[in-house]
């Protein structure tokens, strides 16, 4: 079932993503730049948000990867 994902789609829905997690990291440091040892949803939202700055550079790889790999059967 691999050949109904539109690679479009999958780059698009990435995107989008990665503009949230730009926003969210954004606010964080507005709001948050300092961490007060006490406050549990700082350091929370600290790590969730490098966490998910990892996943989705993996993701990108993926994506690209994929990307690559379709380019080269197309040719075959």
């Amino acid at each position: 079932m691999a050949f109904l994902v539109n690679l479009q789609d999958v780059r698009r829905g990435l995107t989008e993503l990665r503009e949230g997690h730009k926003r969210i990291k954004q606010e964080l440091e507005e709001h948050f730049a300092e961490i007060d040892p006490n406050d549990r949803y700082a350091k929370q939202m600290w790590t969730f948000i490098r966490r998910a700055g990892a996943q989705i550079a993996d993701l990108t790889d993926d994506v690209n990867a994929t990307d690559i790999r379709y380019t080269e059967v197309v040719r075959f």
